[in-house]
């Protein structure tokens, strides 16, 4: 499954949300938490870029290029993970989510399938998820997952590389405009 556009749905009051019940759920008595969600606020709600040669504020989710932006979107859907393992009357035998790509296995019918996905677009608002399936060989980010039967009839997963059909496998030398590593003293 693919959580469509994540980081563009984000809503800036949900990650506040979900960042003070993650410090609330792992209580630190030295991390400041106020003044960590002070500054997160303050970065979410005065991001402004130039495009085109103008200026804009934005006003929705999270800029993919903050360094925090992978953690709260982990957070942001901690609520989907739950639900998707826990909360629908079957439960996945594989569920695991790396950002916005979840690979799973279902033990019920395709049918099945496609209402926990409906169930799933109900959990966050403004969150979707899109579903591919595949029964013998699938994609997932940079691997192929394929099922292997032996002779003895048992059933086995193994992964392989995946080169996306437009991968030249270019490789750039090492000098190729990358700034130099200091050497150690």
């Amino acid at each position: 499954m693919d959580v469509e556009s994540l980081y563009t749905n984000m809503t800036l009051v949900r990650i506040l949300l979900t960042v003070q019940q993650a410090f609330h759920e792992n209580p630190n008595l030295f991390r400041p938490d106020d003044a960590i969600l002070k500054l997160l606020s303050l970065t979410l709600y005065n991001n402004d870029f130039e495009f085109d040669g103008q200026f804009f504020l934005q006003l929705r989710a999270v800029a993919m290029g903050r360094k925090y932006a992978p953690s709260t979107a982990n957070l942001y859907l901690k609520e989907l993970d739950h639900a998707a393992t826990y909360r629908y009357h079957i439960h996945p035998l594989l569920y695991s989510r790396f950002p916005d790509d979840i690979f799973g296995i279902w033990p019920g019918t395709h049918s099945q399938l496609l209402t926990f996905q409906k169930f799933l677009n109900t959990i966050i608002p403004g969150i979707k998820l899109t579903i591919t399936v595949r029964h013998q060989i699938i994609e997932f980010l940079d691997t192929q997952v394929y099922k292997h039967h032996s002779p003895d009839g048992s059933c086995s997963m193994y992964t392989k590389v995946f080169f996306k059909p437009t991968d030249t496998h270019q490789l750039l030398h090492r000098s190729s405009f990358h700034p130099t590593v200091p050497s150690n003293p």
